[in-house]
């Protein structure tokens, strides 16, 4: 009968990383028993060697770590450390249950990390030898020992060389596994001990080696970021997209085009662009994990406040970047054009890092795709998310507000007046939860809805301009029928809008913005500002003065920067953005002679491209309008002149102008300086708030004195004589003072 043979038993698959590295460590273990055999007999005294080389750490200790059962004493691995040759039978029984793991998809992570970073089996038998103290103590002891130093508890360059490479390894050969060109140490997963400066002077065969602590936790089953970026990156899982209101339809097409690009062996990096806070993570997020990826967030702002160090950090992100397999998010990407004087400065670092990326970028920001092109001087796939139109804002308002009961009128007055992104949905609602201002039994009230909107809009923007709080009202101002009717017309086109351009349909034949351009033009003092103010008022919106001393920049491009910082915030919240003094930004544009020139036109270019795309109000005022480019005109809906106030009018704001409670004394007579001295409003109150201080300084009360007095100041102010055929028979008052 022929003899039976019994089938070889099938290498067993490892149960989880943790047997893994317990496995390559018993391995490594027999690797170190072979080499202590071989310093022994290095070391014998016949062989004119010291007989005491090696007692620091001694031979009994050694021993006793020889006579131990190997770590992973599984009788496949036990039975292969008994043949001839233990090391490479062992070797051969893990790579054989490495097979098999791999095949019923065990997540081991050693072969993950060499497969992501491309290294030989040698690499990744330094990355382990360097590891094995980090795991067990007995290691330093071994590697003190084969060393002869007591000190050297980590394995140097040259023991490495000849546990992983071989004793017959060349130098040349060697040394190319150590050192910056090498992966090991161009990815940063094995460094030295201490600080390149702070090492004591060593030759290169002496040098130790140990792994990056967040590889080492990495390999022992642990997710965890270099201890560098703390403050500057995190890890995150990715997630699907939340919520199922309308706005989101256009997350998941984001995602979905994102996923297909990301998946690309020669992909661009990608830059998504919208408002602030209107969902962008979340559709990296979703993309990541599409494609089982996590997602490594990185704040550049905080990157790029590291100014030296950088790079440095930059190496980091991209070495755990690829141990985690993740998505990059450099979200604010704005931060790279905050340095208008140095650029490359801060862009250089950026583009080097985008270029050499091994996994999938994604950057964020509210920057427009071209900007931060021009600024990294690289390609980027873009994509833009929009803001919810007003629609898409009413869902989202229902459906965070749904705890809370809100009318379907105030719901859509705050839909339309403030164009808030879901974040800002979001936080308005947990505001008004936190300050108990709504409840479910009360519901909430449009006095606190849009207080709370208000309170949220427009953070950003006061970098750049100042908040008027809008007091005044029609009664504070005297204006002829005339102007009064047009600023209630520009407040019927603020409120009506949605229905005119929507209901009506007016937006399907035109291609321009929904936005507003009104210019005030005339003298000073005669209530530009005041109605820019009652318009804020009567809408409920807020009104913000641009600052020019934080807009117009020396640097070429940086004044056009700042101007789309500002158009792009007042439009989150339908803001008001007031520009005084606009001729300064809105000049003519003049032939070009020179260099400057063309920068100056390119600048009122861009504002006109800025006032035609923007969908907000935008009110200029101007002493001159004849020094406002004449293409502005045809992009102004309105334009309001404000002229000096005749004597009827000059004499209610006199009446008005005075508070009820301001003690006038019987001689006062305005009929008197309304008629005689023409002057604008503003001119006017300055008279009445002087004429008050001189009154409070005599402890009495106003008196007419006062009033010419007051306005003989003003005529000095403005350099204009004070004459008889002004003052009348007041001109003795002024005579004596010196007056001609």
């Amino acid at each position: 009968m022929p003899r039976s043979t019994s089938a070889p038993t099938a290498p067993a698959a490892f149960g989880d990383n943790a047997a893994h590295i317990k496995a390559e460590l018993a391995w490594l273990e027999l690797v170190l028993r072979r080499e202590v055999v071989r310093a022994r007999d290095r070391r014998l005294p016949a062989a004119g060697r010291d007989e005491f080389a090696g007692m620091y750490v001694s031979d009994e200790e050694i021993d006793a770590y020889i006579a131990d059962p190997l770590a992973c004493a599984d009788a496949v691995i036990a039975e292969a450390a008994d043949g001839p040759d233990p090391v490479a039978a062992m070797r051969g029984a893990l790579d054989g249950r490495l097979g098999a793991s791999h095949a019923l998809g065990v997540p081991l992570r050693l072969p993950a990390l060499a497969a992501a970073f491309a290294l030989d089996g040698a690499e990744t038998g330094i990355l382990l030898a360097a590891l094995a103290p980090d795991v067990a103590a007995r290691f330093e002891r071994y590697y003190a020992y084969l060393q002869n130093d007591v000190t050297r508890r980590r394995p140097t360059f040259q023991l490495l060389a000849r546990l992983c490479l071989g004793e017959a390894a060349s130098v040349l050969h060697s040394r190319r596994y150590f050192g910056y060109p090498a992966p090991l140490w161009r990815h940063r997963l094995v460094e030295w001990p201490e600080p390149l400066d702070g090492r004591p002077e060593t030759v290169f065969p002496v040098e130790q080696v140990m792994v990056a602590p967040n590889v080492v936790a990495y390999l022992l089953g642990l997710d965890r970021l270099d201890a560098a970026l703390d403050g500057v990156a995190q890890l995150e899982s990715g997630r699907p997209l939340p919520g199922s209101a309308d706005y989101f339809h256009r997350h998941a097409q984001l995602a979905a085009e994102l996923h297909a690009t990301l998946g690309t062996r020669h992909r661009l990096p990608c830059y998504l662009w919208g408002p602030a806070r209107c969902g962008k993570a979340a559709v990296i997020s979703a993309a990541a994990h599409t494609i089982g990826r996590k997602v490594l967030r990185v704040s550049v702002p905080a990157a790029v406040g590291l100014g030296a160090r950088l790079r440095d950090a930059l190496e980091r992100i991209a070495r755990d970047a690829r141990l985690h397999g993740c998505v990059v998010h450099l979200r604010d990407a704005d931060a790279l054009l905050d340095d208008p004087e140095h650029p490359d400065r801060v862009s250089a670092p950026w583009s080097q890092f985008l270029r050499a990326a091994e996994v999938p970028v994604v950057l964020t920001g509210t920057a427009r795709l071209g900007d931060l092109q021009r600024v990294l001087d690289l390609a980027l796939h873009g994509a833009e998310l929009p803001l919810p139109d007003p629609e898409e804002r009413r869902d989202l308002w229902c459906r965070a507000l749904s705890a809370r009961r809100a009318d379907a009128k105030t719901l859509e007055s705050v839909a339309a007046r403030f164009r808030f992104t879901p974040g800002q949905i979001d936080g308005v609602v947990r505001a008004l939860a936190a300050s108990d201002a709504a409840s479910p039994a009360t519901g909430v009230a449009a006095e606190q809805l849009f207080h709370a909107c208000r309170a949220a809009s427009n953070q950003r923007l006061l970098a750049y301009a100042r908040k008027l709080a809008p007091r005044a009202r029609w009664d504070d101002i005297v204006l002829s029928p005339d102007h009064r009717a047009q600023l209630e017309e520009i407040c019927a086109a603020v409120r009506h809008r949605r229905t005119v351009y929507e209901t009506w349909g007016f937006d399907r034949h035109s291609t321009a913005s929904r936005g507003l351009s009104v210019l005030f033009s005339g003298p000073s003092g005669t209530g530009k500002t005041l109605s820019a103010e009652i318009i804020a008022g009567e809408l409920g919106l807020d009104l913000y003065q641009v600052d020019l001393s934080c807009v117009v920049s020396k640097y070429v491009g940086e004044t056009e920067r700042n101007l789309s910082r500002i158009f792009r915030e007042a439009e989150t919240s339908n803001s008001i953005l007031f520009f005084d003094e606009a001729d300064a930004l809105f000049g003519r544009r003049s032939e070009v002679k020179d260099a400057h020139d063309r920068y100056a036109n390119i600048e009122v270019g861009f504002l006109l491209q800025q006032l035609v795309a923007h969908d907000g109000t935008v009110i200029l005022a101007t002493n001159l309008k004849n020094n406002l480019d004449d293409a502005f005109a045809r992009r102004l809906q309105h334009m309001v002149e404000f002229s000096l106030p005749d004597a009827p009018l000059r004499e209610l704001i006199w009446h008005k102008v005075f508070p009820e409670t301001t003690p006038l004394a019987a001689d006062v007579d305005l009929g008197f300086v309304a008629r005689r001295f023409k002057l604008s409003g503003g001119n006017i109150r300055n008279i009445a708030l002087n004429a008050a201080f001189l009154a409070a300084q005599d402890g009495g009360c106003i008196t007419m004195t006062h009033i010419i007095r007051g306005t003989k100041r003003e005529y000095q102010k403005a350099g204009r004589l004070c004459s008889r055929s002004d003052f009348g028979q007041y001109f003795g008052l002024v005579q004596e003072e010196g007056a001609a």
